[in-house]
């Protein structure tokens, strides 16, 4: 009792030195007090001792304030927004997760509309190391592993789960539906959708309680996305899509299962998923022959969707040279076809949302604090919201998955939730399989960015044509059966006419015995 105490009187202390030393800023800026002490903690690698502070103080907000200001730079000359800012854009459904490691401790701060906390973790490398190895083994497709490793992934991922989400942390999130999440180091390459509330025992039958089938998971790599993740814009009577399927000549097979890779097979799947989506939307469809000049012709107009379903690969040293690739046309060197992260970052792209479904599009590496992707350089040029893979995908599930996920989007569903049931339903076709279940087929597939509806609840734009059409119809039918009556009717006029002197007498008769 003395012990805690004494740990009690210090830190009480040491918070009132550092209120003291601060004393002529929070004069005038109560926060910079919080935002300055914790930016050099940060910067000097010690904020455990400061996390602390916040524990003994209670005072959520002014701390995620200052997670807030250290991440977007105390010196920065922009307007910083604060806590408030944030839940005045996020509905109840919501909760942002930041995740922040130094040290030997991972520090989890909490954003819900009427609610900011701080969890803290030690043990942080031995715990990361889990992961690491986690997310190595759930990107190898599930026919080259053995179940030995297949039982060890189901095992992780449980793990993972109760190491970052402390009870008290689920209970909170119990409230909420939306989870999006800004990673940090290692976590930035989990999916956290693969993650198991509970352990799964029963390998053949059970179905695994993945964190996927209760929460819509998504991610943002920026702060100053924060108060965008859930802003709406205003929507287009007819949406617009740009897409690409090139067709691949090579007949190369590298292994059993057809992948998006940059092995160049034919990809069956992916022109599947153009000739879908050419009979939902209206727009700009390329599948077969063509090639990367096409691609940044096509591009400079306005889309709302630009999809891409094609070979990638990523380069994991220098991620400006991460690709799309194109076919090889004539007399083009390898560089020539290949689009790459440097060339996409700058081309205007004013897309609601870009789908890049091909392999590894966004593998990454942190370059100045900022992920470095495909996947990022599509956010960086313009676009709202990616949709990107975090392995190399195969191809005829991923059609599966874009076919199921279009039909959510289009519905008037956001986008996280489009995902998700697009997951969940194939998850639910493959349950019989114990190859096909694996998370490798679907957990690769990730939103970053805009979470809003991407149409208003209401037909997409060939339902609206067929509506028009049958509306345009029923008008004919009617001013149709209109004519027929009055010509019918105005016959019926005339005779009645002729036979009124007979008719005249039993009328009058039957209104006297009235």
């Amino acid at each position: 009792m003395k012990g805690i105490l004494l740990k009690y009187i210090y830190y009480t202390l040491l918070l009132l030195t550092i209120s003291f030393k601060n004393y002529a800023f929070t004069s005038q800026n109560p926060d910079y007090k919080v935002q300055q002490n914790y930016y050099s903690y940060v910067q000097n690698e010690s904020t455990e001792q400061y996390i602390q502070i916040y524990h003994h103080s209670k005072s959520s907000e002014a701390f995620v304030n200052a997670w807030l200001a250290s991440d977007y730079g105390v010196n920065q000359k922009q307007k910083m927004f604060k806590v408030h800012d944030v839940q005045s854009k996020i509905d109840n459904k919501i909760a942002i997760l930041k995740f922040k490691k130094i040290a030997d401790h991972l520090h989890i701060f909490l954003i819900t509309q009427n609610n900011t906390a701080i969890y803290t973790y030690k043990n942080a490398n031995v715990n990361l190391s889990i992961i690491n190895e986690f997310t190595k083994n759930i990107s190898i497709a599930p026919v080259y592993q053995v179940q030995q490793t297949q039982n060890k992934i189901y095992k992780s991922a449980n793990k993972i789960f109760n190491y970052l989400f402390c009870k008290k942390l689920q209970q909170t999130l119990q409230q909420s539906s939306k989870l999006v999440i800004i990673p940090d180091q290692e976590l930035a390459e989990l999916p956290f959708d693969a993650l198991l509330v509970k352990p799964y025992l029963n390998l053949n039958k059970e179905h695994p309680a993945y964190l996927i089938l209760t929460h819509q998971i998504s991610y943002i790599n920026t702060i100053n996305e924060l108060t965008k993740i859930s802003e709406t814009e205003k929507k287009s009577d007819e949406l617009r899509c740009l897409a690409f399927a090139p067709k691949y000549t090579s007949s190369t097979q590298i292994n059993s299962l057809k992948t998006r890779s940059n092995s160049l097979q034919s990809l069956p799947g992916a022109v599947q998923e153009i000739n879908y989506l050419q009979q939902l939307l209206a727009g700009e469809f390329y599948a077969g022959e063509v090639s990367k000049k096409i691609f940044k012709k096509a591009i400079h107009e306005s889309f709302d969707i630009i999809h891409l379903a094609m070979h990638g690969k990523a380069n994991k040293e220098n991620p400006d040279y991460s690709s799309l690739v194109f076919p090889l046309e004539e007399g083009e060197t390898n560089l020539d076809h290949e689009l790459y992260s440097h060339e996409i970052v700058n081309i205007p792209i004013n897309a609601n949302m870009v789908v890049l479904s091909a392999c590894e599009t966004g593998v990454s590496k942190k370059i100045n604090n900022e992920a470095q992707s495909i996947a990022q350089a599509f956010k960086n040029a313009g676009s709202k919201s990616v949709i990107h893979t975090r392995w190399n995908i195969e191809d005829l599930s991923s059609a599966t998955i874009m076919k199921v996920f279009y039909d959510n989007l289009l519905a008037g569903t956001d986008k996280s939730e489009a995902l998700q049931q697009a997951k969940i339903q194939f998850m639910c076709q493959n349950q019989a399989s114990p190859i096909m279940k694996h998370p490798y087929f679907w957990a690769s597939y990730t939103l970053t960015g805009n979470i809003s509806p991407i149409i208003s609840k209401q037909p997409n734009a060939k339902t609206k044509k067929h509506f028009i059409a049958l509306f345009l119809t029923l008008i004919i039918l009617t001013l149709s059966l209109g004519v027929f009556y009055i010509f019918k009717y105005s016959n019926i006029a005339n005779n009645i006419t002729k036979m009124s002197v007979y008719t005249a007498l039993p009328l009058t008769l039957s209104q006297n015995k009235k």
